[in-house]
């Protein structure tokens, strides 16, 4: 399976590509392929992970866990997932698992567009392009 969709992220005004992979055998033995492609046709972020981790503590029938993936999957890219400025000013930094320069690059940029996403039981991701640093970087976490 493959969801592609265009958005702003290390530009607000050109268009990077996000994409999701779903390869294996099976959908419940799978793994996900989640990558920006930017603007200028660079990769600027990459994660891999089991297809699993799309069930987050959901647990049911295997057709209900198939289903539940399948919707994740197909939903991953919603509108929702996207910030900006990623940071407000009042945020405050996890230290246990985030970088202090890294999120120091994203709060000081009002133009900055976040990307939350869910991986594995109760993990939460937030993503930005540092355009000081020019990479992708992490600026929240949960687990």
């Amino acid at each position: 399976m493959t969801n592609i969709v265009t958005h702003a992220f290390s530009d607000q005004q050109k268009q990077d590509t996000f994409k999701l992979f779903l390869s294996g055998p099976t959908i419940l033995n799978s793994k996900v392929t989640f990558e920006i492609i930017s603007f200028n046709n660079k990769q600027i972020f990459t994660d891999d992970f089991n297809g699993k981790d799309l069930l987050g503590d959901f647990e049911g029938s295997e057709q209900q866990q198939k289903d539940t993936i399948n919707a994740r999957f197909k939903r991953f890219f919603h509108q929702s997932a996207f910030k900006t400025p990623a940071i407000n000013k009042t945020d405050k930094i996890d230290k246990d698992y985030i970088i202090q320069s890294a999120f120091d690059a994203i709060k000081d940029d009002a133009t900055s567009i976040g990307f939350t996403y869910n991986k594995g039981y109760e993990g939460v991701y937030s993503i930005a392009y540092a355009k000081k640093k020019k990479e992708t970087v992490l600026y929240f976490a949960f687990d």
